[in-house]
């Protein structure tokens, strides 16, 4: 490796640490539902992620007319890394035109997903956040309204989950941009998103289902892949790497590991039982979006590098972006695979 690569893999890895740090998902907004249980009466679940910063908390804010008539009882949900209070209200004036909020939000630098379940089996939905901390309850629910919380969270999901994110970027530099022109990028995407979209589907809906650790460890090796296959590139002759069945065939498998991280995240917001297809739908379109948002940014990145700097621009930034997308993955699966390994001491 030369020393002016070595340098752009130092400036690229020190730009990239901060990622080492972060965990999976980091979407896991708090999450406020309420369920009618009878007569003015509700069911209240406060859910905070213990993935996000403990700078501050968010709390819930309910309707004036509503009081508590239970005592609050929390627990701690070790699957997903989360803390929960149940407790139940009864509010004295129905919920329609009244407004829910979440406090401390911008604070926090968290979102909030307000969840509310009517008498009639209508559920009502919505995603705050530090500019709008606050809903009001409409008379009837849009399936539209629905689709688009969904899809926003879906392309939130891509772009700020970094294991996700780091996987894209390795399938883009893996067909060297469009060096090799659109047609090979597009056989790696379109592998990848077939394959997560059929576990997102199906392990939602109850399917399919693996062990959320075990699917994120799979994630993580597969990062570890993509940034090893980059490297095996050598100039125009790699594409026949990116036009081969095999490298299609093992996106397609690491795609699906990832849908079943995406689904992990789907279950833990909940999808509406009035509109679940369209949610599940809107949510992978959202995935989607925010995937094609990744590729054309690093191909603007790319394409915008002034060409007197390399003999062959591509080739510094592809190396780099092998070995950091590369170390990233071998940290999450370090990582992750030790907190799979049962507690066994080392010395004694």
């Amino acid at each position: 490796m030369t020393p002016r690569i070595l340098h752009y893999c130092m400036l690229f890895a020190a730009l990239m640490l901060p990622l080492a740090g972060a965990q999976a998902h980091p979407l896991a907004p708090a999450l406020l539902e309420l369920r009618a249980v009878g007569d003015g009466h509700f069911d209240v679940r406060w859910q905070l992620s213990l993935l996000q910063p403990s700078r501050a908390h968010p709390e819930p804010v309910l309707p004036a007319s509503c009081q508590p008539v239970s005592a609050q009882r929390s627990q701690l949900l070790e699957a997903q890394q989360a803390v929960e209070l149940r407790w139940q209200i009864r509010c004295d004036a129905p919920l329609i035109g009244q407004r829910l909020a979440v406090r401390g939000l911008a604070d926090s630098g968290v979102n909030a997903l307000v969840v509310l379940h009517d008498r009639e089996g209508r559920t009502t939905q919505a995603l705050l956040d530090a500019t709008s901390p606050s809903m009001q309850v409409p008379a009837a629910p849009s399936v539209w309204a629905v689709m688009g919380q969904y899809g926003g969270l879906g392309f939130t999901h891509l772009l700020f989950g970094p294991d996700h994110l780091a996987f894209v970027v390795g399938l883009f530099f893996l067909v060297n941009g469009f060096a090799f022109g659109l047609r090979p990028l597009l056989i790696m995407t379109a592998a990848f998103t077939v394959g997560h979209s059929v576990t997102l589907a199906l392990s939602v809906l109850g399917i399919v289902r693996l062990s959320p650790a075990l699917a994120e460890a799979g994630i993580a090796l597969s990062i570890v892949w993509v940034g090893w296959r980059v490297l095996r590139q050598r100039g125009q002759a790699s594409a026949a790497l990116v036009h081969g069945r095999r490298a299609a065939l093992a996106t397609f498998a690491f795609g699906l590991l990832h849908g079943l991280g995406f689904a992990g995240a789907l279950r833990a917001l909940g999808l509406p039982e009035t509109a679940m297809i369209p949610a599940l739908a809107a949510f992978n379109i959202g995935i989607e979006l925010g995937q094609l948002a990744a590729i054309g940014l690093l191909a603007l990145l790319l394409h915008a590098l002034p060409r007197a700097l390399f003999q062959d621009p591509r080739r510094p930034v592809t190396v780099t972006a092998a070995y950091a997308v590369g170390s990233l993955g071998a940290f999450w699966s370090i990582d992750r695979l030790l907190q799979l390994a049962p507690a066994v001491p080392l010395i004694g």
